[in-house]
């Protein structure tokens, strides 16, 4: 996909993600469903020559935004719409386990925030469930980056950033870090 496809693309998820995002993270109007699908590709790029599916990971250990849905939502219709792919979102850590993420050409990350793969009640668990949570932690994070290193995609919406912050090759997967936002004012 050239230059100019993807910033079309990645202004479209912004429109859709910040620009349409819901009053309640819990749905979206009518209206602003209209203007997702008014604003899709009604073609891919290049047609696949397999089917692919694309996982949407929506959990989230810290803060949690609203664009989650919408986003989501988006990314469901442009696949139906195109033709590139099937979309399955999900929040359930156990899609990274290796035989489920197999089944997946992409992840994208929609504003995953957190330590998202250790409980995050990790501190009240006995010693025992402790070891046997991070040893599943590890598991995880090995089946992603395997993911990835077989040749799979990842993508990461705004607050993917916010995750993982000790996990040193997700950072380097997302190409750094959230570090804040640098401004704050109120905006009428």
């Amino acid at each position: 996909m050239n230059h100019a496809k993807w910033m079309m693309l990645a202004v479209l998820i912004m429109v859709a993600l910040f620009g349409l995002a819901p009053t309640r993270a819990s749905a979206q109007t009518e209206e602003q469903l209209k203007q997702v699908e008014a604003a899709l590709p009604q073609l891919a790029r290049v047609t696949p020559t397999a089917p692919r599916r694309l996982l949407i990971f929506t959990g989230c250990k810290g803060y949690r935004h609203e664009a989650i849905e919408i986003g989501t939502k988006t990314l469901e219709m442009m696949g139906g719409v195109t033709g590139a792919f099937t979309a399955v979102a999900s929040d359930d850590i156990a899609m990274f386990e290796p035989a489920n993420l197999q089944q997946f050409d992409a992840v994208c990350f929609n504003n995953s925030t957190g330590d998202l793969f250790l409980p995050g009640n990790l501190a009240d668990l006995t010693q025992e469930q402790q070891q046997a949570a991070r040893e599943y932690d590890a598991l995880l994070k090995k089946s992603l980056l395997d993911f990835v290193r077989g040749g799979k995609g990842v993508i990461g919406i705004h607050a993917a950033t916010d995750a993982w912050y000790g996990w040193a090759e997700y950072g380097e997967m997302m190409g750094g870090y959230f570090w804040g936002h640098p401004w704050n004012e109120d905006v009428v």
